[in-house]
């Protein structure tokens, strides 16, 4: 279960709501985001999370 106080520090009220954010911002579909975030677990969502998003962003479809 993730740390929420990690969310709040970041400005998120939850780990949804800042998987929703990552969504949005780099354009990806939120279930993809949801996914990778699942695999790689919480303690991956501010590193690398983030890198496999920027990484795969080009080959996965949008919203």
């Amino acid at each position: 279960m993730p740390n929420t106080d990690r969310y709040k520090k970041a400005g998120y009220e939850t780990r949804e709501d800042y998987l929703n954010d990552l969504a949005v911002r780099y354009c990806v579909n939120p279930m993809i985001v949801s996914g990778l975030a699942g695999i790689l677990g919480d303690e991956e969502d501010f590193d690398g999370l983030v890198s496999a998003i920027e990484d795969m962003r080009d080959m996965i479809p949008a919203d």
